[in-house]
């Protein structure tokens, strides 16, 4: 079965505000995968999660190396893609569907990088 993806802050994206009903204005990555809920947030926005969406794990930055991504990546968004990589991976996402707002140039890394084959990230 193919993960969702969604990219998005909640307070401009109606897909994400509904799986996470907290005001998060930051983009960030939220993922379902075999049934279990994902989202890559800041400490700062953790407890928000915790309070408002119990279910969905929350994986901070840190712990997929951003400190160092932000020392090697001189631009941020790249870093930024750099962790949205790292974060599939570590949740084993091979293919994915997303809603069309998810970003052309982040679906195109993730395809680049090999995180998921070129027809195995869905757009609906």
């Amino acid at each position: 079965m193919a993960s969702v993806l969604i990219y998005a802050d909640t307070l401009r994206s109606p897909e994400l505000r509904h799986e996470i009903p907290a005001e998060i204005m930051d983009p960030f990555l939220y993922a379902e995968v075999d049934g279990h809920r994902y989202a890559v947030v800041s400490q700062l926005e953790t407890e928000a999660l915790r309070k408002n969406a119990p279910d969905v794990e929350a994986i901070e930055p840190e712990q997929l190396g951003w400190d160092e991504l932000v020392e090697r990546q001189p631009d941020w968004e790249e870093a930024s893609q750099e962790l949205v990589v790292r974060a599939c991976r570590r949740m084993g996402i091979t293919e994915a569907v997303a809603p069309a707002t998810f970003p052309l140039e982040l679906g195109d890394r993730l395809r680049e990088r090999r995180v998921v084959a070129g027809e195995r990230l869905q757009f609906k």
